[in-house]
């Protein structure tokens, strides 16, 4: 289904919902740990409700529905019905991210990842007329399975936990010894030592990255365990160290900028992959990390960057590297967004964009390894 809709008035109404949008995940996640608030339920309502009324007046009527939905859902805990608890605002933060998702179908006629709709809709307006808490669960848990692939959502016993834990809390002893899992010569394990000691310095860098690299080679490590496609696990390692090492170079006030990025300050962000490759391929026997630092932010359709590639252009390990640095990024503080993703929500989005920003073989064993891993309780 498409719509013949103006660019100007397209863009006037994504401008609009984005607006609406930064409220609601405002007001949502604050609803996380005030669930009795009248007056951010009611914020959350009226928002809703104008990006159903916005819809309706261009008569985008898929638009329509699926907010209508969640809008009646919103209404029944404004009236009392059931509580906000976390689990139900993570559900509803995945529902606009959704929605986010087919604004931009539904305006600029773009494909994105199959969503389900009316089945998500359906879901919304039932949980809108339950009056227990036991039925709210249980919608809960159909929405989450509707949301994100069953082997990636959390298992339905551990929803409300993985809904407000969004921290990285795998034992940090897991996480150093990258000589305990390769194969490596000696001048390998000083290259090595000297990568890591760089990513910690530029994870020191940044406010919101404490421990990141390490927990994204503990993320990649698992994730190269279950493939079966070939992966030198070693290059992808050092890629990991030294894939934003280029960010060292950008300006503090580039680096931890608290708001949107202007046009001037976006080209010298993505510079940084090509300032990391440019350190890498000059040292002997590291061209396979060098490769994957320079394609870690491109993306399967061909619109990411420094070089637009796509598809079987990008190594396997800049594939896997684009999904873990993704997932570290939503479930954690960024200085430009106030509010982290959770687990659910976070998995939820990297489904979303299967096949446009990343590789779906590498996202579906990502998803069995955060399942496992919020099972056994690792994060």
């Amino acid at each position: 289904m498409s719509f013949d809709i103006d660019d100007e008035i397209a863009s006037e109404l994504m401008s609009s919902f984005e607006d609406h949008y930064d409220t609601l995940q405002t007001s949502l996640n604050k609803l996380i740990h005030n669930s009795d608030d009248a007056e951010l339920i009611n914020v959350t309502f009226r928002s809703m409700h104008t990006v159903k009324g916005n819809a309706a007046m261009m008569q985008i009527t898929p638009l329509v529905d699926y907010a209508h939905a969640v809008e009646e859902a919103i209404s029944s805990m404004r009236s009392g019905y059931f509580n906000a608890t976390p689990t139900l605002c993570d559900i509803l933060l995945t529902s606009i991210d959704r929605l986010r998702d087919l604004h931009t179908k539904y305006l600029y006629n773009k494909d994105i990842a199959p969503i389900d709709e009316k089945s998500i809709a359906d879901a919304f307006t039932s949980m809108a007329n339950a009056r227990s808490a036991e039925e709210v669960h249980n919608y809960c848990r159909q929405l989450i399975t509707l949301f994100a692939p069953p082997q990636a959502a959390p298992p339905p016993e551990t929803a409300d936990a993985a809904a407000d834990n969004t921290a990285n809390t795998v034992d940090k002893d897991k996480l150093s010894a990258h000589s305990s899992y390769l194969d490596i010569n000696t001048q390998q394990e000083e290259d090595l030592i000297l990568f890591r000691i760089l990513s910690l310095q530029v994870d020191e860098q940044n406010s919101f990255w404490s421990q990141r690299t390490d927990f994204i080679v503990y993320l990649a490590l698992k994730t190269v365990a279950l493939a079966d496609k070939a992966i030198d696990t070693t290059q992808l390692i050092a890629a990991i160290y030294m894939h934003d090492a280029g960010m060292a170079f950008l300006p503090d006030d580039i680096v931890n900028k608290n708001s949107k990025l202007n046009t001037l300050e976006t080209k010298k962000l993505q510079q940084h992959p090509i300032w990391a490759y440019s350190l890498l391929k000059r040292m002997e026997g590291w061209q396979g990390a060098a490769e994957i630092v320079l394609e870690h932010h491109e993306r399967i359709d061909g619109e990411g960057y420094p070089y637009n590639k796509k598809g079987d252009e990008l190594t396997e390990g800049a594939k896997l590297l684009a999904i873990l640095d993704a997932y570290y990024a939503m479930t954690n503080l960024r200085a430009d967004r106030s509010h982290r993703r959770s687990i659910m929500r976070a998995i939820s989005e990297i489904n979303a964009c299967t096949d446009t920003q990343f590789c779906s073989y590498w996202v579906n064993i990502f998803n069995e390894v955060i399942r496992a891993e919020v099972k056994t309780g690792n994060i």
